[in-house]
C-alpha cells in the first residue's frame, strides 16, 4: 500500500480534515454520548470511569495530535463545508488492532462517528464513501474488514450501502459502556470487490451490463464461509442446496460470482434502476423423477422506444446474449426451447408428456438471506404468478394461425 497519510478530503458537503487538538475535546465530548459510545468504544471496561474525565484524556490526544500528520495515520475530523462545524470523527486503522491474527497494514478496519444532531442526514454515508475511495485508490490497501453490531441497523445498513459484504458469521464483542457481550456481524471489501462495485454503477445501457457481467462474473456460488465454488465441482449442487444464500443485486456485483438466480438479481437490480419495463421469470419441470431435470431463472425486457422485448441472458452459456423478439411471450418462448434442448442434451427423456410438466412463473424478490429452500418457496408464493397456461395457449394459438396460413 502507499502511505499518503490524512490528506485534505472533500465532498460536495464535507471536508475530511487531518485532526487538530482543537476539536478534540468536542470529539471527546460525543464519545461520552450514550448514544455513540455504546456500540463505537471497545476500550477495556475498567476504564470506564477514567475515559469518563477530559483531564486524565487531554494527555492521551495530545500525543496523538502529534502524529496526526504522519504518513502512516489515516484520521480525519469531519467538518460541514458551509459551517466550518465539525461534527465526527472517521478512521481507518489496521485490522491489526482488532484482530492480531492479521498482520497485513494493508488490510484495514474503519469507524466512525457523527453528532447526533446531524445524523440521518447522509453525512456518515458521503464521509465514509470518500474515505473508502481514497484508501482503496490511492492508498491502494487490499481489503477492509469491519463489523457492526445486530442491534445497531443504522451502522451495519451504512455499511451495506457503502458496499460491503456481510459474512454469514458472527462474532461476539465487548464494548466499553455495555455489560453485556453484544453480537457483531461481519463486513469485508476488498481492492477487487471495490472496483467492480463503483463500474456497476456507472453502466448506462443493456449492452453495457452484458459487458460488464461477461468481465466481472463468474458463474459458481459463495458459500456459508465465503469460499468460491465452481460450477462444474462434483459437490457444486450440494452446496447449492445448503449453503447458498440470497443476495441483492449489487452485492452480486461487488462479490463478482453467482449462478442463475444470483445474476438474475444482478439484472433486476440494474434494469429498475434504469426504469425498464421487465419480467423476471422461473421455469423447471413440475413433477419428481428420477431425472434431475434442470431449473433456470432469466429476465425479459421491454424496449423503452418500441414494443419489442428482450431476452437477457449471462448465466447460460451456450445461450449468452441479448436476443430480440416482438413481444414477450415470443421471448419466454424461445427461452422454453433452449431450456427442453438443453435438458434433452443431458439425456433426460423428453416428451409430450415430460414437456407438459414444465411450469413457468413470474415471480418478485423474496426477503434478503433466505436459503435454497426459502428461495423455491418465494416462487410459489403471492410475489409470484403461474403464467404457464398464458404461455401455452399463446404457442398454440401461434401455431394455429401458422397452419391455418399454410392451408
Amino acid at each position: 500500500m502507499k502511505y499518503l497519510g490524512s490528506r485534505l478530503l472533500k465532498t460536495n458537503r464535507l471536508e475530511l480534515r487531518p485532526q487538530t487538538m482543537k476539536e478534540q475535546y468536542y470529539l471527546w465530548q460525543l464519545i461520552m454520548n450514550s448514544e455513540i459510545n455504546q456500540y463505537y468504544l471497545t476500550v477495556p471496561r475498567k476504564f470506564r470511569q477514567k475515559l469518563k474525565i477530559w483531564e486524565t484524556q487531554e494527555q492521551y490526544y495530545i500525543e496523538e495530535m502529534k502524529h496526526a500528520n504522519d504518513k502512516d495515520t489515516f484520521k480525519w475530523s469531519i467538518y460541514l463545508k458551509d459551517t466550518n462545524q465539525c461534527i465526527g470523527r472517521i478512521t481507518c486503522h489496521e485490522a491489526h488492532d482488532e484482530d492480531n491474527q492479521i498482520n497485513d497494514p494493508s488490510i484495514r478496519g474503519v469507524g466512525w462517528f457523527i453528532d447526533p444532531k446531524y445524523q440521518g442526514m447522509g453525512y456518515a454515508t458521503e464521509a465514509a464513501s470518500k474515505m473508502i475511495d481514497y484508501m482503496f485508490n490511492e492508498c491502494e490497501i487490499k481489503e477492509i474488514k469491519t463489523s457492526a453490531a445486530v442491534k445497531n441497523p443504522s451502522s451495519w445498513m451504512l455499511m451495506e450501502k457503502c458496499g460491503f459484504i456481510r459474512k454469514n458469521e458472527t462474532k461476539l464483542v465487548e464494548y466499553t459502556y455495555l455489560d453485556e457481550t453484544v453480537e457483531n456481524y461481519q463486513y469485508y471489501l476488498t481492492k477487487e470487490m471495490y472496483k467492480r462495485k463503483t463500474l456497476f454503477e456507472t453502466i448506462k445501457t443493456p449492452e453495457e451490463l452484458f459487458e460488464f457481467m461477461e468481465k466481472n462474473i463468474k458463474y459458481g456460488v459463495i458459500d456459508k464461509n465465503g469460499k468460491y465454488y465452481d460450477w462444474n465441482l462434483d459437490n457444486f449442487q450440494e452446496v447449492c442446496n445448503h449453503d447458498w444464500q440470497f443476495r441483492e443485486g449489487r452485492e452480486i456485483a461487488t462479490i463478482g460470482i453467482g449462478h442463475c438466480w444470483d445474476q438474475t438479481e444482478l439484472e433486476r437490480t440494474w434494469f429498475k434502476q434504469n426504469n425498464y419495463k421487465i419480467k423476471t421469470i422461473f421455469i423447471f419441470f413440475e413433477h419428481n423423477t428420477k431425472y434431475p431435470y434442470g431449473c433456470h431463472t432469466y429476465l425479459i425486457y421491454k424496449n423503452k422506444n418500441n414494443d419489442k422485448w428482450y431476452w437477457f441472458e449471462h448465466a447460460d452459456n451456450q445461450n449468452k446474449g441479448i436476443h430480440e423478439f416482438k413481444n414477450e411471450e415470443e421471448a419466454i418462448l424461445a427461452q422454453m426451447k433452449t431450456h427442453i434442448e438443453y435438458n434433452k442434451s443431458l439425456g433426460f427423456p423428453m416428451n409430450k408428456e415430460v414437456i407438459s410438466w414444465i411450469r413457468i412463473y413470474e415471480f418478485l424478490p423474496p426477503e434478503k438471506g433466505v436459503n435454497n429452500q426459502g428461495y423455491l418457496k418465494n416462487i410459489f408464493s403471492k410475489n409470484s404468478i403461474n403464467i404457464t397456461k398464458e404461455i401455452v395457449q399463446y404457442k398454440n394459438n401461434q401455431e394455429k394461425n401458422f397452419n391455418s396460413k399454410r392451408k
